[in-house]
């Protein structure tokens, strides 16, 4: 993949804006071989989408991993029943389609596209597919800029699933995802993602140097849902094991929970945080339970 130039995106004129990130792991569906408790991708994709319509709120941006491209297509073509959506991804074996996906969506009445990309996250040439460090497998990063059509605000998305064996690539992966964060432009910068290391790692101190884990934002009267794990198996095995919490909403340092003091030249507070139900009837429509965060931006006064 070639390198692109980013757009010049001056942070003016900041508006009052309240918007939604809906962030979820759906569990690939490039396989046969379905393990205890999976259904088939044909009956998991109506309530992934079915979630997804729901929660979807003013100003909504949804990220997915372990996607692959009929799997997007599927619950776009879903999405696009009751309203017109876009999005942005390629897969992470040649760039294009091929492999798992972590694409952005959004809603093209709220957001425009002002910039996307994607690269391989390793220590070599990150516009070649190629692992990084220790991983076991190709990863990758896709980031987009949006523009808020009702506020002229900017928006960076940055959305990645880390490599489940390779410390040493977590690592790497994050400090090269904080670098582009810095490139990019002044606008607040949000990281989604299975980040496939619990809070005690390392990796995780890496990020929490320049961003905020908005779970930690969170306050009695502002999260809703689950605590004890992102992760759940299809047949309850992970929490049968005390769970596992590897999925993760980072958002800029400066943000705040609700009431909290203004910094700098943005304000960017967590208004609601929750960890959604994955699980309908008898059956999981994912391994991993979806993330929802609202924030409220405006400018320091």
């Amino acid at each position: 993949m070639e390198d692109k130039s980013y757009p010049s995106v001056p942070l003016t004129k900041i508006q009052p804006m309240k918007f939604r990130v809906y962030s979820h792991n759906i569990k690939n569906g490039g396989h046969t071989d379905l393990v205890p408790g999976e259904q088939p991708w044909e009956h998991r994709v109506d309530d992934i989408t079915a979630s997804i319509k729901f929660h979807r709120s003013q100003n909504s941006i949804v990220t997915l991993q372990e996607v692959y491209k009929f799997q997007l297509d599927s619950i776009v073509d879903a999405l696009n029943k009751v309203g017109e959506w876009d999005w942005y991804g390629v897969g992470r074996i040649d760039g294009k389609e091929m492999g798992e996906f972590v694409p952005i969506l959004f809603r093209t009445s709220e957001w425009e596209l002002v910039f996307s990309d994607t690269v391989w996250l390793n220590d070599k040439d990150p516009r070649t597919a190629l692992e990084g460090w220790d991983a076991k497998y190709l990863r990758i990063v896709s980031y987009v800029t949006l523009k808020n059509k009702h506020t002229g605000n900017h928006i960076n998305v940055f959305n990645t699933h880390f490599d489940h064996v390779g410390q040493e690539a977590r690592h790497g992966s994050a400090k090269a995802i904080i670098r582009r964060m810095e490139d990019i432009n002044q606008w607040p910068s949000i990281l989604c993602g299975d980040l496939n290391f619990e809070p005690e790692e390392d990796t995780y101190d890496i990020l929490a140097q320049s961003l905020q884990d908005v779970s930690k934002l969170a306050t009695d009267d502002t999260r809703y849902g689950y605590t004890d794990s992102s992760v759940t198996g299809f047949a309850d095995e992970v929490l049968a094991l005390g769970g596992q919490k590897i999925d993760y909403i980072f958002a800029p340092k400066y943000a705040t929970s609700m009431n909290g003091q203004c910094k700098g030249t943005v304000r960017m507070s967590l208004e609601a945080w929750g960890v959604l139900q994955s699980k309908f009837g008898q059956y999981y429509m994912s391994d991993h339970r979806p993330l929802v965060a609202d924030f409220w931006l405006d400018k320091c006064e």
